[in-house]
């Protein structure tokens, strides 16, 4: 696809010429921060000072405005004060300049009206005219690459020894985290950076077109990014799909983890989604690395520059500490790591060298003796090494910081050896958090492995990474450079989902009914902003989702007849579309066993909703028949307004409100997808058939999913929120039918 101008950003990363407007001869100033970082670390383009008060600045001509530059200049760096900047940005704008960066504050993170319409203002100019504007309110950017070092933030900066170009890029809101990240991750963890970009309110340029650029940069091998939101969803989404055909991770810390309903929440899905658990769902579909912070970024990054991806992730711990390894069957639990059994060549050869005392198992305790006798414990890490039962190594590593230690810093290095020639991953770990040393780090230079601190943090990045190369294993192989991903065909040419497990019947195909839009669109029409739950049925029916047999009656005598179509027993519900949780109300009877309970209870719904609820419209009673099951379940759709359509998954009934333990994934859905989002909800054991019970038809909850998901997509912005609360599912083959539906339309 073409690139936009927004994404080709070597005039501001990599730009030939740079002007500082508002260079300053006092020291502190950021103006003569950035020209010191720009000489020190040894910026090859041309640099004009700018400033009608210096004739010379720095040793270099100074000029009195952009204008009397008489070369070309790609990159303005603004040193002044927030007021200045738009008109300044005209200036730029004739002169030709395609970027620039604004460190000042006062935009549209202030409170005052003012920060708002300056920002607005630049927007305008720089849109206009294309020019690749970082920020306002940010610390500027970073690029260490073999062609340029530029410098262009006035953060102080690590001995230029340290920053020699890396794989590694980082992308951040924050422009303290790059600093940080900057200052320490080169000198105590080893990390090389080839970007830093502090994007600050990101005026015109945004995470993603960060992303869109770095991800075709061929010395960028994994990104890292710290986010409060990212503003075009769609960008990111392109992102990831680039990310996924290059075979280039992304990892985020995103900021705003705090559970809160969604705006507007009426229906139990919306309540039970939060509004964060969208961007964990779209994470997770897009095969982006969600971590919870910059120690957590940083160690999953590790893993990706110096891991090589397991077949299978299945995990063996060697230690030399009985209580160390049984912490790590505790945490590899926690983390959701699956540690092997060892196979019996293992577990024979490691009973002839480890003393009779030695509990062999994983993770194994080598013992003490172990790690104060080198040979023992290189016999015991090259026996783990040929387990055929395990394809990733997690090793305890006593790290020597200093020098005067042989023994361990001999172990370091054969260990780093071992890992640069075996097939297995592996990974060391300290038996605490804390920084590593140059001295240590120069132990594993020739051959550089995963060294993690601590064996909590190791499990946990650990865990994050073999989630992203098993996802990365299931991708078709790449066919080029990737658009927009396309949506399933889960509409009507159909879609055959496989079974889940061995007692779900997978339907054979999906078809959706070609006139399934038009009809739900009349539906929809023809009804207010709350459908009441007969016409929600109707849409689901639209689109082939089983509901139950029902009948609309105005009378107790039509409630009698309609009872008598449909065949004992039956329910009766009051129709209302704006009683939202009709049991509450009263408004609800069930298995009626008779035309008088019929009559009855005709009566005593109206009665009880007429005393609790006298202000709502009431348009019947809807006669119901009784569905039985074994099991069930929620289902339904909401909608978050950066993300779009979200499908949630759950057991039913008071487990949705209990429990509150439910699965989301964003539409359009896959059949993948959609068997993933039954398996991992902790009330799968049950609707399987857990401790005798009968195995409910998961194949027709996976049919009701991607149909959801069809009509979600196909309505679009007709619908807010979506309820199946619940859908009662039959035996193993026997189907599933919604037994109470409510839509709610855009702009409730």
């Amino acid at each position: 696809m073409p690139r936009d101008w927004t994404t080709d950003l070597d005039p501001l990363l990599i730009p030939r010429s740079i002007a500082i407007l508002g260079a300053s001869a006092s020291e502190s100033a950021y103006s003569s921060r950035v020209f010191r970082n720009l000489r020190r670390y040894g910026y090859p383009g041309a640099i004009y000072p700018v400033n009608p008060k210096y004739p010379p600045l720095w040793g270099l001509p100074c000029f009195p405005n952009i204008r009397a530059i008489p070369g070309p200049v790609e990159c303005v760096i603004f040193t002044v004060a927030n007021r200045q900047v738009p008109g300044a940005l005209e200036e730029c704008a004739e002169k030709g300049v395609k970027a620039g960066i604004i460190y000042a504050s006062g935009f549209a993170e202030s409170r005052e009206p003012e920060g708002k319409a300056l920002q607005e203002a630049l927007t305008r100019v720089a849109r206009a005219h294309e020019i690749r504007l970082c920020g306002p309110n940010c610390f500027g950017t970073i690029t260490l690459t073999p062609a340029a070092t530029v410098l262009a933030s006035p953060s102080k900066a690590p001995d230029p020894g340290l920053l020699a170009p890396g794989g590694l890029a980082f992308v951040s809101q924050s422009g303290a985290q790059v600093i940080e990240l900057f200052n320490h991750a080169p000198a105590d963890r080893g990390l090389q950076f080839s970007y830093l970009i502090s994007c600050g309110n990101e005026a015109v340029l945004e995470a993603a077109d960060y992303l869109l650029y770095l991800l075709r940069r061929p010395e960028v091998r994994v990104i890292g990014g710290f986010v409060e939101a990212f503003r075009t969803p769609a960008k990111l989404r392109e992102a990831a799909a680039l990310a996924r055909d290059l075979g280039k991770p992304l990892i985020f810390c995103k900021l705003g983890r705090s559970e809160r309903a969604v705006r507007g929440a009426l229906t139990h899905t919306a309540a039970l989604a939060g509004s964060d658990r969208f961007y964990d769902a779209f994470f997770t579909q897009q095969g982006i690395v969600r971590v919870d912070d910059l120690d957590d970024l940083l160690d999953v990054a590790e893993l990706c520059l110096w891991g090589r991806p397991p077949r299978h992730g299945r995990v063996f711990i060697f230690s030399t500490s009985g209580g160390r390894s049984l912490l790590g069957a505790d945490l590899a639990e926690l983390a959701g790591v699956t540690l092997s059994d060892l196979s019996p060549a293992t577990a024979d050869a490691l009973e002839k060298v480890l003393p009779p005392f030695a509990a062999i198992s994983n993770p194994l305790d080598a013992t003490g003796v172990a790690a104060g006798d080198p040979t023992l414990f290189f016999d015991c890490l090259d026996i783990a090494l040929r387990d055929e039962e395990s394809d990733v190594l997690l090793a305890n590593i006593a790290v020597p910081n200093e020098p005067g230690v042989p023994a361990e810093e001999e172990r370091l290095r054969r260990v780093a050896a071992a890992a640069a020639r075996s097939d297995k991953l592996i990974v060391g770990f300290d038996v605490y958090s804390r920084s590593y040393t140059p001295h240590a780090l120069a132990l594993r230079r020739d051959a550089p492995f995963p060294l993690l601190k601590g064996m909590k943090r190791a499990l946990v990045a650990l865990s994050r990474y073999l989630g992203y190369t098993a996802f990365m294993s299931e991708q078709p192989a790449a066919a080029g450079p990737a658009g927009p991903p396309q949506a399933p065909a889960n509409s009507a040419q159909g879609v055959a989902p496989p079974p889940i497990g061995r007692t779900a019947t997978a339907p054979a195909v999906i078809t959706v009914p070609p006139d399934a839009r038009a009809r739900a669109e009349a539906i929809l029409a023809a009804s207010g902003t709350v459908l009441d739950e007969h016409a929600s049925k109707q849409v689901l029916r639209a689109y082939g989702i089983p509901v139950t047999a029902e009948r609309v009656a105005t009378s107790a005598a039509a409630a009698v007849a309609a009872a008598r179509e449909l065949g004992f027993p039956v329910a009766l519900k009051v129709l209302a579309p704006d009683l939202l949780h009709k049991s509450e109300a009263g408004a609800v009877r069930l298995h009626l066993q008779d035309e008088a309970a019929v009559a009855r209870a005709y009566e005593a719904c109206l009665a009880s909703v007429r005393r609790s609820r006298p202000e709502i419209e009431i348009r019947g009673v809807l006669v119901q028949e009784m569905v039985q099951g074994v099991a069930e379940v929620i289902v339904g759709v909401t909608r978050d307004d950066q993300l779009g359509h979200g499908l949630l998954f759950g057991l039913g009934g008071v487990f949705a409100e209990v429990l509150g333990e439910t699965s989301l994934r964003l539409t359009p859905l896959t059949s993948r997808e959609a068997e993933t989002m039954v398996r991992e909800c902790r009330g799968a054991p049950i609707l399987a058939g857990a401790r005798g019970r009968p195995a409910a038809d998961l194949a027709a909850v996976v049919d009701v999913l991607l149909r959801l998901s069809t009509l979600a997509t196909g309505l679009g912005d007709e619908i807010a929120q979506l309820d199946v609360n619940p859908l009662i599912v039959g035996a193993c083959g026997r189907g599933a039918k919604a037994a109470d539906a409510l839509i709610i339309r855009e702009g409730a």
